[in-house]
């Protein structure tokens, strides 16, 4: 590398129109070579290998996942100052790139060593790059071999990238291990089992039996005890004792679910020990999303363990992600990386009052620092609508963010009415499958409450008789899924029939089919656009409605979505966070569910994410019955949805 030196690795920034960005330079020990690498607003990565074409200037061809064009980079260090670059693109685009200074406590995480049997946590801010930090630690520990693991797919895949020239280094999801070491007890039958089938294993007479066993179940296979929680009757204990020898017999009649088999290495001291035999270190990124069992799964004396986390991101407690085993952990070394390279100190000042103002418990020194010389604005009187057709008209992108699918649309719907025609919108994943997921029963719905029952779509609508029963159901069920599709139902019903939205929607497509790095505006919830930025971010209204752990991280995740531009926060949510538990009581309403289980922030999720294939799951997650017939229904389209971002 010695012969290389003028070129620096590290993170740069520079100024590119009237934003702040930055990129990374690698250096691949493996292949001797410098890595350009740079997150796009809302996509990413773009890359290129950096080559020497003349003495001291570098040249890459820059690709990207998306349809961006290539574009040709070049670099030159300056020979006064080598951490400045000047930095010219065949878009145009001339300007000096800085190197980042690494932080103190960057550094003082990179050089820690952590001996077998020892853990160390880090705790991290949004955008302090802890998946860079844990790469680098790695990288300075060539002779150790790490295994390096991700809660699912998604993010493992990331990490094979960010990992991949570090040849000492093995990926994989947590399930992927324990599906391996557990191969005996599920022999490759694998997925969701039916509510059919636990039904006729367990003889349960009623389906709110099979519904309550498998709620049971759920949280047994997500905690890290080796009993049931809380407190369960002897018909329950005998059903779960039963249902859990059987899943251990290696002769089980069904598939066995991802979570169980994960469960049963968790539990089986051997099996983890023998799974991590042949590795010196385990590390753990984005612990916070881990649940209690996967966090107890990766506990072994025989290596190091190193975990990165920010729990103030923890937002997927509906997936029985506590927290719980996170807080409690025992460690060796606890470090803290409080340094964003996202945005500027005004954000993290706002991030950290978030923070303090969450209900207890409160971590009083926990702080977050911005970067210095970034410019991140913070507008809290804003008038959501207004701030959006305002930056529209000023030429800037707006990204829309929102607590729940539903608020989502009912502003789409008067954005897409006030824009200028020559803009453009778009969801996060594509407006086809919003309308899928969201959209579409909703208008099953209308055809529904018209008695139109040859037009509707959802086998599982179709087998009720009425809206009113259907409703009644719903609430008597508190369906998660399908209450908050009956609040827009509530909303559009006043305005329009099933036939004036089927019409609307059809109108509104070409509007909402620009990609969403090509969209003027881009609508997303806050679960969807975890672990990005972006330059203008504005909240809608519908965050801090509860006082709970899980809405205000919720709402720290979505201001810390901005990067170099402005978040914008509405009065009224300003007022929810000042009044912290000090608000007034409500009656409960079906605007109070929430709407988030279909997103697709999860992707398509194979637990393993390490190319197995996989038998189809099941979609039958929660059997339903419609009141008037004794017989079971079909899994709706909405419960397949919840089912695919229930794994991992």
């Amino acid at each position: 590398m010695a012969s290389h030196a003028t070129l620096q690795p590290g993170r740069y920034m520079y100024q590119e129109g009237p934003a702040q960005s930055t990129f990374e330079i690698v250096w691949q020990e493996s292949q001797s070579q410098y890595l350009f690498s740079q997150a796009l607003d809302g996509q990413g990565p773009r890359t290129g290998v950096l080559e020497c074409f003349e003495s001291g200037q570098w040249k890459a061809s820059l690709c990207s996942t998306s349809s961006t064009p290539s574009l040709v980079l070049k670099l030159k260090p300056l020979s006064s100052t080598p951490c400045v670059l000047q930095m010219d693109r065949s878009d145009g685009l001339c300007c000096r790139a800085q190197r980042l200074e690494e932080s103190e406590e960057w550094k003082a995480i990179v050089a820690k060593p952590v001996d077998s049997g020892e853990a160390m946590l880090i705790t991290a801010s949004p955008g302090s790059g802890k998946s860079t930090l844990l790469r680098e630690w790695c990288r300075g520990r060539p002779n150790n071999n790490i295994l390096v693991l991700a809660f699912n797919r998604a993010v493992s895949e990331q990490m094979r990238v960010n990992f991949r020239e570090l040849s000492n280094v093995t990926v994989k999801t947590i399930h992927a291990v324990a599906h391996g070491a557990t191969r005996h007890l599920h022999n490759d039958k694998v997925g969701e089992v039916s509510g059919t089938e636990l039904k006729s294993f367990l003889e349960c007479r009623t389906w709110d039996e099979v519904d309550s066993q498998r709620k049971r179940l759920m949280e047994f296979c997500s905690s890290a005890s080796d009993r049931l929680l809380g407190h369960p009757d002897l018909r329950m204990r005998q059903r779960h004792r039963a249902l859990w020898e059987h899943f251990g017999s290696g002769r089980c009649s069904f598939r066995m679910p991802h979570d169980v088999y994960l469960k049963f290495f968790q539990l089986d001291k051997s099996l983890r020990d023998q799974a991590f035999a042949d590795y010196d270190t385990i590390v753990l990124d984005e612990a916070q999303d881990c649940t209690d069992c996967m966090l107890d799964a990766v506990k072994s004396n025989q290596v190091a363990r190193v975990m990165a986390c920010d729990p103030r991101q923890n937002i997927c407690q509906f997936r029985h992600v506590t927290g719980d085993c996170l807080r409690g952990m025992q460690v060796d070394h606890r470090m803290s990386l409080p340094q964003s390279f996202r945005f500027g100190e005004a954000i993290a000042t706002f991030l950290t009052k978030v923070a303090q103002k969450t209900p207890p418990p409160v971590d009083a020194g926990f702080t977050v620092r911005g970067l210095p010389g970034v410019e991140s604005r913070l507008c809290l009187d804003a008038d959501p609508h207004e701030s959006i057709l305002q930056l529209l008209r000023d030429g800037k992108r707006a990204v829309v963010l929102a607590r729940k699918n539903s608020t989502l649309w009912l502003e789409a719907m008067r954005v897409l009415a006030d824009m200028d025609d020559d803009k453009a919108a778009a969801f996060i994943g594509g407006f086809d499958e919003f309308k899928k997921s969201q959209l579409t029963p909703v208008l099953d719905l209308f055809f529904l409450g018209e008695g139109r029952q040859a037009d509707i779509r959802s086998p599982y609508v179709n087998k009720f008789r009425s809206l009113d029963s259907f409703r009644s159901l719903c609430e008597d069920k508190e369906d998660m899924d399908w209450l908050p599709k009956f609040s827009l139902f509530d909303s559009l019903s006043r305005k329009m029939g099933s036939q004036k939205f089927a019409e609307y929607l059809d109108e509104v497509a070409d509007k909402l089919s620009a990609q969403s790095h090509q969209a003027d505006v881009v609508f997303a919830t806050v679960h969807q656009f975890k672990g990005l930025g972006f330059q203008n971010v504005i909240l809608l209204e519908d965050f801090l409605e509860s006082y709970t752990e899980e809405e205000y991280n919720i709402f720290y995740v979505a201001c810390s979505r901005v990067s170099t531009g402005t978040l914008f926060v509405s009065p009224g949510t300003m007022r929810l966070l000042e009044s912290g538990s000090n608000r007034r009581k409500r009656p409960r309403s079906l605007q109070d569910f929430d709407d988030y289980f279909d997103d697709d922030f999860f992707e398509d999720m194979n637990p393993l994410g390490d190319g197995e294939d996989l038998a189809d799951y099941d979609d039958d997650l929660c059997d339903e019955m419609d009141p008037l017939e004794e017989d079971s229904l079909p899994p709706s389209d909405e419960e397949s949805a919840y089912d695919g971002d229930q794994e991992p």
